[in-house]
């Protein structure tokens, strides 16, 4: 117990578990939320309006989703119109969900070459994985469900430890904190009362996921 009072004490805010890249407004439940891309060096700050989804995150075994209303802030201005910022806990091997749209819009590009009929896919702003020590990046936040070490500075650094724990015969279950913020605003479909809006949301997904699958 004296260890472990001494390690409290002398602990860096990282070490605690606390999220420097996200905080918090006076007393408000606004909060400004940092997102760093490996496309651009350059971190952006978004300041959350509203809360728009919050369930996943009050279970224990899953991905603790939240999406928030923000706008985004230069010079400490809001600038710009309202965007959605979803904040989430990624397996591991999975790709980046930007990186997914991507894939989508390029897709699209291909099939309908000059076509005017408007993408069913989200537009990315930016995306990226979450790090304790920004703006160094030196420490990926995968402290969600960590082993041992955690002191990790990439996905590929976290595989390698994932390949020699799977070898240990004692692999850890790991997540990566991962952030991605879309152009457009919507809402979630469990709260949308009109059936043909969410047949419309429906057809549109059906339609891209077809015109992806027909260019591959």
């Amino acid at each position: 117990f004296v260890h472990f009072f001494i390690s409290i004490m002398f602990a860096t805010p990282q070490q605690y578990g606390l999220d420097m890249t996200m905080k918090r407004l006076d007393d408000s439940q606004q909060y400004d939320i940092t997102v760093e891309s490996d496309s651009n060096s350059t971190p952006r700050t978004f300041r959350t309006l509203r809360l728009l989804s919050s369930s996943s995150s009050r279970l224990i075994h899953h991905s603790g989703t939240r999406v928030w209303k923000v706008v985004e802030m230069k010079d400490g201005a809001e600038t710009g119109q309202p965007m959605a910022l979803k904040d989430s806990w990624v397996g591991l091997n999975q790709q980046p969900e930007g990186a997914i749209y991507g894939r989508f819009h390029l897709a699209m590009n291909t099939v309908d070459q000059g076509s005017a009929v408007s993408s069913p896919f989200l537009t990315v702003a930016c995306h990226g994985d979450v790090y304790m020590d920004s703006p160094t990046r030196g420490t990926l936040d995968c402290t969600r469900k960590f082993s041992a070490n955690h002191a990790v500075r990439s996905r590929s650094e976290l595989v390698e430890q994932e390949l020699t724990s799977a070898v240990e015969d004692t692999p850890p279950e790991r997540l990566v904190h991962y952030r991605i913020v879309f152009q457009e605003v919507g809402k979630p479909l469990d709260r949308e009362t009109s059936l043909p809006k969410i047949f419309h949301a429906l057809s549109h997904t059906a339609v891209g996921m077809f015109r992806h699958f027909v260019s591959i």
